[in-house]
């Protein structure tokens, strides 16, 4: 993966400017890490093909939040901070955008973003259903098993393990394969490796960084307040692996026999 020049470092500037301005990251540090997920692709280039790549990008993690519409804007946007007059155009159906503008008059206090959420990784609410924690009926929020702010780090981290973890994945001798495993668990900081993906590609971390769960607004708290982001994203990445902890454990028992109450 080549490295970010300066003028890719100015476009995820301008990306994180517009997240910001959209209210969608609860931290600069969150806004900084997602512009750099969201912006870094196979290639770089002022082109409308590496933008429509950022659209969908975007479109992946914040689809719930805004319209297809606000998405192109904001990349747009983004784009023309950047290169100005020289900037690729991408496609907005600009009647659709005023439409959307016009409906949204008046309800700004109804409307969720994330400096109005926890100070975890994704708040809202989603729907109701069943925690997947304390197995209640009750409403949900999406937890990130791999916290948005340790993209970046375990990002990095993955692309320079990618030879490693495909010989891992391919060997077939069992004691040279608990070999790799171990090297592996030591240059990640991972305490199990066998969610990984066979082969690193953006396609693949993607879908690896993005697996999320649902729990309750309760255990979701629980859950940040008993761990570190990156012990999350490196020891309790999975729903069975969070229930191992103690702690954790000990709490979805007791929130269990609790009255959903506001939650419900």
């Amino acid at each position: 993966m080549s490295s970010v020049n300066d003028d890719q470092s100015t476009f995820i500037r301008c990306m994180q400017m517009q997240l910001s301005a959209l209210h969608l990251c609860s931290s600069e540090e969150e806004a900084n890490a997602l512009s750099e997920v969201i912006s870094c692709q196979d290639t770089f280039e002022a082109s409308v093909n590496y933008l429509e790549k950022v659209v969908h990008s975007f479109r992946e993690y914040f689809s719930n939040e805004l319209s297809e519409n606000d998405i192109r804007s904001a990349v747009r946007a983004a784009a023309i901070d950047c290169w100005g007059e020289n900037a690729p155009q991408i496609s907005i159906d600009e009647d659709a955008t005023k439409k959307s503008s016009y409906a949204s008059e008046g309800s700004e206090k109804d409307s969720l973003n994330a400096s109005q959420l926890d100070s975890d990784d994704d708040g809202e609410l989603i729907g109701e259903g069943e925690c997947e924690l304390c197995e209640r009926n009750i409403k949900l929020t999406r937890h990130h098993l791999i916290p948005k702010s340790t993209w970046p780090r375990m990002k990095k981290k993955l692309w320079h393990a990618a030879s490693a973890i495909e010989s891992f994945y391919s060997e077939t001798d069992v004691d040279k394969q608990n070999y790799l495993r171990e090297n592996l668990q030591n240059t990640l900081g991972m305490g199990n490796i066998t969610d990984l993906p066979s082969t690193i590609t953006n396609a693949s971390l993607r879908n690896y960084l993005s697996r999320a769960c649902s729990v309750c607004r309760q255990c979701h708290s629980a859950i940040h307040s008993i761990h570190p982001e990156w012990e999350l994203a490196t020891e309790f990445n999975t729903v069975e692996r969070l229930l191992e902890c103690h702690k954790i454990r000990k709490f979805a028992k007791w929130a269990n026999k609790q009255r959903p109450g506001k939650y419900s």
